[in-house]
C-alpha cells in the first residue's frame, strides 16, 4: 500500500540528531509541565488562591525583567554558537555579558527600593522582592543555556531554560512545607530563590566543561549591534506576549479569574510544548541557509508537518478530557472549560504556519518582523484587557488566541517574501 508505514524509515528518523533532541526536549518539557501542575495544586490546596495570585504576579514580573535584562543576547548567542566551529567563548562576548549583568544588578536594586517604598502590602513587598533580586542570576543562566542550545546540547538547554526552575521550586516547596513544617506563603518565594541559585551553579559547570578553550578575540563583529538590537526588541515583545496577559488580567479582573486563566493556559501548554520542542531542535538548522538552502527548506517542511499533526492530536485529547484535567486543580475550575478550548484552538491554528518566527530569526531578517510583531502584541493585549473587563478570563483568552494566530501568519508571510522560504502546511 502507498500509505503503509515504513518502520525502518521511522527508526532511521529517530536516529537523526534533531529527532533525538526533540525527544529528549519533550521529556524535560513534560517534567516541567508536570511540576508546574503539581506546584499549582500544592499552592492552591496548602496555601490559598490569594497566595497563588501573588505567586503568579511575582513570577510574571520576574520573567518580564529577566527578558528585558538579557537584551536579546541569548537569541543572538544561539546563532553565534551554531555557526562557530571551535568550542570557545569569545572575549568580546564575555565583556558584553558582564556589562549586561552589571546593569541588571543596578536596575534590580532600584526596582526593589521602589517596591519597598510604594508597596502597601508588607507580605507582598518581601514576596515580590525575593523574585526580583535573583533576576540577574537568572539572566546569566539564560545566557549560558543559549550557548548550549547553539551547540545542540538541547537536553542541557531544556533543563536550564524550561524544566529546572519549576521542578526544583516544586521539590523545595514540598521539602520546606512537609519536612521543615513551615506553612507561611514566603515558602514559595524561598523555594524560587533556591531554584535559581541551583540552576546558576549547574549552568556554570556545564559551560566550563563544554567550552574548555580560551578565546582572546575582543573584536566585536561589525553587524553585532544592528542585528542584536532587532533580536532585543523582539525578545521584549515576546515576554510581554507571554506574561503580559496575566499581569494585565490581574489589574482588571478578580484573583479567581486570574487563577482560572493561568490553569487553563497551563493545560493548553500541552500543545505548545510540542511546538516549542520542535523549534528548539530545528532552529540551529535553519541558520545554515547560506550553505544548503534546499536542505533547510526540507527541514522547515518537516517541522511544520510534525508540529501540526502533534498539535491536532493533543487538541482532541483536551477536547475530550479537558474538564477532567481542570478538576484536578479543584472542582470549581471546571467552569474554565471554554477558556481552555479558546486558548488551545489558538495554538493549533497557529501551528498551520509552522516555525515561521524561528525561520525569520535564524535567517537574519528578524528586523522585518519587529513592526508587525509589535502591532500584534499591543493589539492582542489591548483587546484581551478590554474584553476581560466584560468577560473576565475568557476575554484575555480570546485576545491571546487571536494574537498567536496573527503572529505566526505574519511571520510566514515575511519568511516567504524576504527569505523565500515556505513555512505553511499547504
Amino acid at each position: 500500500m502507498a500509505h503503509k508505514i515504513n518502520i525502518r524509515k521511522i527508526k532511521g528518523l529517530l536516529r537523526e540528531k534533531s529527532k533525538q533532541n526533540t525527544f529528549f526536549f519533550l521529556l524535560l518539557r513534560g517534567a516541567s509541565v508536570f511540576s508546574s501542575y503539581l506546584l499549582s495544586i500544592i499552592i492552591l490546596q496548602y496555601f490559598s488562591k490569594s497566595d497563588y495570585g501573588m505567586y503568579i504576579y511575582s513570577l510574571s514580573v520576574f520573567m518580564i525583567l529577566s527578558s528585558f535584562f538579557k537584551a536579546g543576547l541569548d537569541i543572538h548567542e544561539v546563532k553565534i554558537f551554531s555557526e562557530q566551529k571551535d568550542k570557545s567563548i569569545p572575549l568580546w562576548l564575555k565583556i558584553i555579558e558582564r556589562k549586561i549583568i552589571i546593569v541588571s544588578v543596578i536596575l534590580t536594586f532600584t526596582i526593589t527600593i521602589i517596591n519597598f517604598l510604594f508597596n502597601n502590602s508588607s507580605e507582598g513587598v518581601y514576596f515580590l522582592s525575593s523574585f526580583v533580586l535573583v533576576t540577574p542570576i537568572y539572566v546569566k543562566v539564560l545566557l549560558n543555556s543559549a550557548k548550549l542550545r547553539g551547540v545542540q546540547k538541547i537536553t542541557n538547554f531544556a533543563f536550564l531554560n524550561i524544566a529546572g526552575r519549576v521542578t526544583i521550586t516544586t521539590i523545595m516547596v514540598v521539602f520546606i512545607y512537609s519536612v521543615l513544617k513551615i506553612d507561611q506563603p514566603y515558602v514559595i518565594a524561598l523555594a524560587h530563590v533556591c531554584a535559581i541559585i541551583v540552576l546558576f551553579f549547574v549552568s556554570e559547570r556545564w559551560i566550563r566543561k563544554i567550552f574548555p578553550k580560551r578565546n582572546n578575540n575582543s573584536n566585536i563583529p561589525k553587524r553585532f549591534s544592528k542585528y542584536n538590537n532587532a533580536l532585543m526588541f523582539k525578545s521584549y515583545l515576546t515576554v510581554l506576549f507571554l506574561w503580559g496577559d496575566r499581569f494585565l488580567l490581574s489589574l482588571v479582573s478578580s484573583s479567581e479569574s486570574v487563577a482560572e486563566y493561568d490553569i487553563s493556559l497551563k493545560i493548553s501548554m500541552l500543545i505548545y510544548i510540542f511546538l516549542e520542542a520542535i523549534k528548539s531542535s530545528y532552529a540551529p538548522l535553519f541558520s545554515t541557509v547560506k550553505n544548503n538552502r534546499n536542505t533547510v527548506q526540507k527541514e522547515i517542511n518537516e517541522s511544520t508537518k510534525l508540529g501540526f499533526i502533534l498539535s491536532a492530536v493533543i487538541f482532541l485529547i483536551i477536547v475530550f478530557l479537558g474538564k477532567g484535567l481542570l478538576s484536578l486543580f479543584g472542582p470549581e475550575f471546571e467552569t474554565a472549560y471554554t477558556i481552555l478550548l479558546v486558548i488551545s484552538s489558538g495554538y493549533v491554528v497557529s501551528s498551520f504556519f509552522g516555525q515561521a518566527d524561528s525561520v525569520v530569526e535564524m535567517t537574519g531578517i528578524a528586523r522585518s518582523l519587529n513592526k508587525p510583531y509589535a502591532i500584534t502584541v499591543f493589539s492582542c493585549l489591548s483587546l484581551g484587557t478590554i474584553l476581560s473587563i466584560y468577560l473576565g478570563a475568557l476575554g484575555m483568552a480570546i485576545g491571546l488566541s487571536i494574537g498567536n494566530v496573527f503572529y505566526q501568519w505574519t511571520s510566514a508571510l515575511i519568511a516567504k517574501r524576504k527569505a523565500n522560504f515556505k513555512t505553511t502546511l499547504l
